[in-house]
């Protein structure tokens, strides 16, 4: 069981489209989104992440357990609720691998790494995650980010037009900083570096065999 923490409807395809169809199969996907993505779009983004629960086949959690309400303004609430609702879905799901957002200058990116590193320690009364993975996208590497660089340990071959595909499925959320030009060329970079056509990076956080 793969879990995906995504902060945002959108984040889970721009980092860990390898893990959705886009690069071999992984298996069963959960992604746990975090903050109501996106409310200006309101029914559309909802939508449209109906549209990638269809295409992808991976199951859609929220805090809540509902799949109706979310934690938002997350600079706000504090961790607390955040890391306890990661906690409960860890311990229910008992996942293999967890894929976390690596921080950038974006907030919620940044609440969403801290908190869900804290749910994956170890701990006696919670469930221990083997795998820990930070996955990057075009936020990662704004000249803002600080303090520590994404360190790539770990890549996934990526068809880059499949991956294309599933970004578009936001349509609402297609952005100048975020092209296709931009998604091509951070996959020709990583896959140069992995001896690939094209990949997705992620930095290993744990790896216990």
């Amino acid at each position: 069981m793969i879990v995906i923490a995504s902060p945002h409807m959108d984040d889970e395809v721009l980092g860990c489209a390898s893990f959705l169809g886009a690069g071999d199969d992984p298996g069963p996907v959960t992604i746990i989104y975090t903050t109501r993505s996106h409310p200006e779009f309101g029914v559309q983004v909802r939508a449209e992440n109906d549209e990638l629960a269809r295409r992808t086949g991976a199951d859609m959690r929220w805090p809540d357990g509902r799949g109706e309400e979310a934690i938002n303004d997350l600079d706000r609430v504090g961790q607390a609720p955040l890391i306890s609702a990661f906690e409960a879905i860890l311990n229910e799901l008992r996942p293999t691998t967890v894929l976390v957002v690596a921080p950038s200058y974006n907030q919620d990116h940044r609440a969403v790494y801290d908190a869900m590193l804290t749910a994956c320690r170890p701990h006696d009364r919670n469930w221990f995650v083997p795998r820990v993975l930070a996955y990057e996208e075009p936020e990662t590497h704004g000249t803002l980010r600080k303090p520590a660089p994404f360190r790539a340990t770990y890549y996934r071959y990526l068809d880059v037009a499949a991956k294309l595909d599933l970004y578009h499925v936001y349509a609402s959320q297609v952005r100048a900083h975020r092209s296709d030009d931009h998604i091509r060329a951070m996959a020709a970079w990583r896959g140069m570096e992995s001896g690939m056509a094209a990949a997705e990076a992620f930095e290993v956080l744990r790896w216990v065999e």
